[in-house]
């Protein structure tokens, strides 16, 4: 029997490790671009729940127990990979018992998702799952279902697309070759086309079967040379021929495929986590994406700008060499938003982004321990945030921590009285 694969076996094989390298580089220095496909997989391994193999299987045994003709046939679609028919066939078989089954099955989860996850900032999240794993995980999410038009899927806020539906919405849940017709309508197509034409895709836990209609579409782009991205799928493979078969298969579609033998509790999943979140805290992953933030600015894309500063700060480490670009980071950030858009503190934007900078500042001040890498200039930016957010204080209910208040007045009172010397040189006299 082959032995489960590492993360430090795949690093030692060339085009394997650059696909790992790639996979990290996406996620961490293209969270804005980058599309995250998550599969029951990942439901699996951290929430206790079946694959959709799993499901079917089990309603097909306890739903059929009397009718053994019947059983067999759907037990032989499934294991055949025809999942949707097996579907359509237990939906007409058992009527809404079978959705029944769905929702009973999938609401019962008993664990949650990485806490890394939050971290990764990914804007969209793109799952074929109906539990509500990645809900508890990424609350400041928009849950997104195809039925609600072109405006939702293309909405540039952070979202959790569900494209099969949801068990908070059982109307909602597409498990049918007759349910997916009625559902996929064109807009949904074509959102699912521009993602893979214009963006880098991650498939984690998919079983990536080609029976699902994103198949059909990937397929149209390749054809027409519309594509030029390369997408990624990290998949369990029994052993290494069928994992070159695999290979093969998704680079007709133009996935590079990541493969690991399992062993029974999928630990690969987490060596990968790991692998990021490494990759996310080092000195090249860090640069990456900081460097990002003056674009986001220049466009005025202040939350892209927030949460990729607040996703840096929120790392175990950030190396000494990187603080500085952080600071200058920071201080770009606090001047043309706050200078730009202070007159419009009635918004629900300004109330969102007021609350972005004093968690950036919290973040800042734990991670780093002072200011010591801050301007003069930065240091005026940073109090004109806080104080702005103390004058709206009403409007946007937002809270400034006394802490907070009193460790950077006290800062910019020592700097202001040492003839507005650099921190640097009055931040030994004061321990925060």
């Amino acid at each position: 029997m082959p032995h489960p694969t590492t993360i430090a076996e795949l690093r030692s094989i060339g085009r394997l490790r650059d696909r790992l390298e790639r996979l990290a580089s996406t996620i961490v220095d293209e969270r804005c671009r980058a599309v995250l496909w998550v599969g029951a997989g990942l439901s699996r391994r951290f929430g206790n729940l079946p694959t959709w193999n799993s499901f079917l299987h089990q309603v097909a045994d306890e739903a059929l127990a009397g009718s053994d003709a019947t059983r067999q046939a759907i037990k032989h679609l499934i294991d055949s990979g025809k999942q949707s028919l097996a579907a359509e066939y237990l939906g007409d078989v058992l009527g809404r018992a079978f959705t029944d089954h769905l929702v009973a099955t999938f609401s019962e989860s008993s664990g949650e998702l990485p806490a890394c996850m939050v971290k990764w900032g990914i804007r969209d999240v793109l799952t074929t799952n109906y539990d509500l794993l990645l809900e508890h995980r990424l609350t400041g999410y928009k849950v997104i279902l195809p039925s609600v038009g072109m405006r939702g899927l293309l909405s540039s806020s952070s979202k959790i697309v569900k494209l099969h539906g949801t068990v908070d919405d059982p109307n909602s849940c597409v498990a049918s070759i007759s349910s997916y017709v009625k559902n996929y309508d064109n807009n949904l197509e074509w959102y699912i086309a521009q993602l893979f034409s214009t963006r880098p895709v991650v498939f984690l836990g998919s079983s990536m079967s080609q029976s699902e209609p994103f198949f059909k579409i990937i397929r149209i782009l390749m054809d027409g040379r519309i594509s030029e991205n390369k997408h990624l799928c990290v998949l369990s493979v029994p052993n290494a021929p069928t994992a070159t078969k695999w290979g093969r298969s998704l680079s007709e579609y133009g996935i590079d495929l990541i493969p690991y033998i399992p062993d029974a509790d999928h630990s690969f999943i987490l060596q990968l986590f790991d692998y990021i979140e490494e990759f996310r805290s080092s000195p090249q992953g860090i640069s990456n994406v900081v460097s990002n933030v003056p674009d986001y600015i220049r466009a005025h894309r202040y939350f892209d700008a927030a949460k990729t500063l607040r996703n840096v700060l929120s790392g175990k480490t950030v190396p000494a060499s990187q603080k500085k670009l952080i600071a200058d980071q920071l201080t770009a950030f606090f001047a043309e938003p706050f200078a730009e858009t202070a007159a419009k503190a009635q918004s629900e934007a300004m109330r969102v982004l007021g609350h972005e900078a004093i968690e950036l500042i919290k973040g800042f001040l734990e991670l780093v321990g002072d200011l010591s890498f801050l301007s003069g200039k930065g240091l005026r930016n940073v109090r004109m945030v806080i104080e702005t957010v103390r004058g709206h204080h009403n409007n946007w209910g937002i809270k400034v921590p006394n802490d907070v208040i009193e460790r950077f007045n006290t800062l910019v009172e020592l700097w202001e009285r040492s003839n507005k010397r650099h921190p640097k040189e009055v931040i030994s006299k004061l321990k925060f």
